[in-house]
């Protein structure tokens, strides 16, 4: 093909290849890796931030709970996948440097970049495949943390950080580790070219013939993966979907039972069923809702990607054909949502991993836009700060986010117990003197509606008088100076801590106190007549709406 030009002498298992230059302008090339090392440097900052959020604070979590384990791992996949990218482009050998314009490299720092890369990528999407099973094991087969844990965890993580090992390490004797075909970065998947010379406005470079069938098992291997991922992801989804919709059939089969035997002495069994059902359905939707942003992300990060390895696939043999697609407008504008979108994952992740937070945040501070209290949630490292302004008793600098309600002060009311309480309009945070901020400006936002809660189409009226009568005691829950429970507040816990469903990360990570206020609804003579533990268990569920 080339016997007209002076090329060097090459072993006759090899064969030259030309990757010629008009597949990109320089500018073109240019501007696709500006918008790759930008966007992988906001991701690698998130995936950081998130990985150092989780160890700083859910140490406690950290040893007891599948959930962080697996999200603080996906961060350490991000975080690395992410610095990839931003060093792809220099660390291209320099003989491939008239598609690489920045590349400073040699053919160790592209190794180097490929193994980091490719083991990255691999470990990313086994985790989000893993947080899926855990999501179906949680809501479906109702799976506690500790069972997970001894059937799967470990299991699960070993094959998770043994298989993209595995991968990278296999790449190196099979000779398909090397620069990508638009020298952006470095991988494993592609033909060693270990020898290239420039011919004009192409570079031409010889690969070792003996990889190619090396390359294609390596396809495999990799397309089965990222095939296995996307359809472990569907599956699990939808088996949470249908079992939503089921659960939703149960709770609508006990509304009607219930609105047909008003009389019925089974009438209070039956409500408390409902309303356990009830707060099941909104916990599974908000959880599921977790789950299915996960998956968004992976769809959003890596569609672009397949659909551009497709399209180079296609026109592979019609390289030099300038009618071919991949020097069409559409194929340049695959490429820069390529370049733009997969790194993001990282950044994706974060936000996914603060949506709740964020949540309860603005419920807490109306004024705020998402931007500002997910830069919030951040600065505190992933937790929701208490309110500084010191001129408000409710603000007072307890442990605001571990507080469920609170003590009413008298400065409006006649009384604390019985029903002169007043108003609900009447009300004003100034007349807390401990509660979690979230709960307490909830109610305050609803004073017009009056305080009651709906669980879908059944209107269960929870009367703030009774809440903070001396049936349900006003002091539900205090801490001394120095963060110890108080003895008056002991009953209270056995119906499980709302405030730090609120404050959760991820509906999942507390399910267990969810669980148990449910439970105690369902044994409870009659969950209405002590509105404090309804509402303890129905505060997270409600919020989630």
């Amino acid at each position: 093909m080339y016997e007209n030009q002076t090329l060097p002498d090459i072993p006759s298992h090899f064969e030259w290849v030309t990757t010629q230059k008009n597949f990109y302008s320089d500018k073109e090339w240019v501007t696709s890796a500006s918008i790759q090392t930008a966007s992988a440097s906001v991701s690698m900052i998130a995936s950081t931030v998130m990985l150092i959020s989780i160890i700083r604070h859910h140490k406690e979590e950290l040893k007891t709970n599948p959930y962080f384990r697996l999200i603080l791992s996906l961060a350490f996949a991000d975080m690395i996948y992410s610095f990839s990218f931003i060093i792809g482009p220099f660390v291209v050998p320099t003989s491939y440097k008239l598609m690489g314009l920045w590349a400073i490299g040699n053919d160790t720092t592209c190794a180097i970049n490929a193994a980091i890369h490719t083991f990255g990528l691999v470990l990313s999407l086994l985790n989000y495949a893993f947080i899926c099973f855990y999501h179906v094991m949680k809501l479906k087969e109702r799976m506690s943390d500790s069972l997970f844990a001894q059937k799967f965890e470990k299991k699960l993580f070993a094959f998770m950080y043994v298989f993209p090992i595995g991968v990278v390490a296999s790449s190196f004797p099979m000779h398909i580790v090397g620069a990508d075909p638009e020298g952006l970065t470095c991988t494993c998947g592609v033909l060693e070219k270990s020898i290239c010379v420039e011919q004009g406005e192409d570079v031409i470079c010889a690969y070792d013939t003996r990889s190619e069938d090396n390359l294609v098992y390596h396809w495999i291997i990799a397309n089965g993966l990222g095939s296995f991922v996307l359809l472990f992801v569907v599956i699990s989804m939808g088996t949470l979907v249908w079992h939503v919709i089921r659960q939703n059939r149960i709770y609508k089969s006990l509304s009607k039972d219930q609105e047909n035997n008003i009389d019925s002495p089974n009438r209070n069994r039956n409500q408390r069923q409902i309303i356990a059902e009830s707060l099941r359905i909104m916990f599974l939707r908000q959880s599921l809702m977790q789950g299915f942003l996960y998956c968004a992300v992976i769809l959003v990060s890596y569609v672009p990607v397949a659909v551009y390895i497709l399209a180079l696939l296609n026109e592979r043999n019609d390289i030099n054909d300038e009618t071919a697609i991949v020097y069409s407008n559409n194929f340049k504008f695959i490429r820069t949502c390529k370049s733009l979108l997969q790194p993001l994952s990282g950044f994706f992740n974060i936000l996914v991993y603060t949506r709740i937070d964020v949540h309860n945040l603005r419920l807490r501070k109306p004024t705020h836009s998402r931007v500002r209290a997910f830069f919030e949630i951040l600065i505190s490292g992933g937790k929701i700060l208490p309110n500084q302004d010191g001129n408000s008793e409710s603000n007072s600098p307890l442990r605001i986010a571990s507080v469920p309600f609170g003590v009413v002060e008298p400065s409006s009311f006649n009384s604390i117990g019985g029903n002169n309480l007043g108003d609900i309009e009447d009300l004003n945070i100034d007349d807390v003197r401990y509660c979690s901020q979230n709960k307490w400006d909830y109610y305050v936002s609803r004073k017009q509606q009056s305080v009651v809660v709906f669980v879908d189409e059944n209107e269960i009226v929870s009367n703030f008088d009774s809440f903070l009568s001396e049936e349900s005691p006003a002091v539900i829950d205090t801490f001394d100076d120095e963060g110890v429970l108080s003895e008056a507040s002991s009953e209270y816990h056995q119906y499980g801590n709302s405030s730090h469903l609120e404050r959760s990360s991820d509906p999942l990570s507390n399910s267990s106190k969810f669980e148990s206020a449910v439970s105690s609804l369902e044994r409870s003579s009659d969950p209405l007549s002590n509105s404090s533990k309804f509402e303890s268990a129905v505060s997270f569920a409600d919020n989630s709406l």
